[in-house]
C-alpha cells in the first residue's frame, strides 16, 4: 500500500494505549515505594518490639531477684525465730525437771497433810411406826397396840 502524501494519522486506540502504559509504569513506581516504606515500618516495629521484649525480660527479672531477696530476708528471720523457739522449750523443759524434783522432795520430806472431811453426822432414830392407813399402815397408834 501506498501512501500518497499524506500522513497517517495516529489512531486514538495506539494513544490511549500509550497513556495506560505511562499509568501503569508509574503506578509500578509507586508500588515500589510503597513497599520500600512497608519494610521500612516493619523493620521498626520488629526492632521495637525486640527493644520492649528486652525490657519486659529485664523487669521481670530484676522483679524475681528482689522477691527473691525479700523471701530469703524472711526466711532467716524465720529460722532465727525458730531456733530461739528450740533454745526457750529446751530452757523450760529443764526448768520443768526442776520444779518437778523440787515437788517431790518436798512431798517425800514432810508427812501428808490431814485434810479436813466433812461427815455429815446421823440424826437421832425416833423409832416411829407410821400409823397412816392412806400409806398402807395399820390403825395401831402405840407401841402398847402392837
Amino acid at each position: 500500500m501506498e501512501t500518497r502524501g499524506m500522513a497517517r494519522k495516529a489512531s486514538p486506540s495506539r494513544n490511549l494505549l500509550s497513556a495506560l502504559e505511562g499509568r501503569v509504569v508509574i503506578l509500578e513506581e509507586s508500588m515500589g515505594d510503597v513497599n520500600e516504606m512497608i519494610d521500612k515500618v516493619d523493620d521498626r516495629i520488629t526492632d521495637g518490639l525486640q527493644s520492649m521484649k528486652e525490657q519486659l525480660r529485664e523487669y521481670v527479672w530484676d522483679t524475681i531477684d528482689s522477691l527473691e531477696n525479700k523471701l530469703v530476708g524472711k526466711d532467716d528471720a524465720l529460722e532465727a525465730m525458730v531456733i530461739a523457739s528450740k533454745e526457750e522449750i529446751n530452757e523450760l523443759k529443764g526448768e520443768l525437771k526442776i520444779f518437778k524434783a523440787a515437788v517431790g522432795n518436798e512431798m517425800l520430806a514432810s508427812k501428808p497433810k490431814q485434810q479436813a472431811m466433812y461427815v455429815p453426822k446421823p440424826k437421832a432414830f425416833k423409832w416411829v411406826r407410821s400409823t397412816d392407813v392412806r400409806r398402807g399402815g395399820t390403825d395401831i397408834g402405840t407401841w402398847r397396840k402392837f
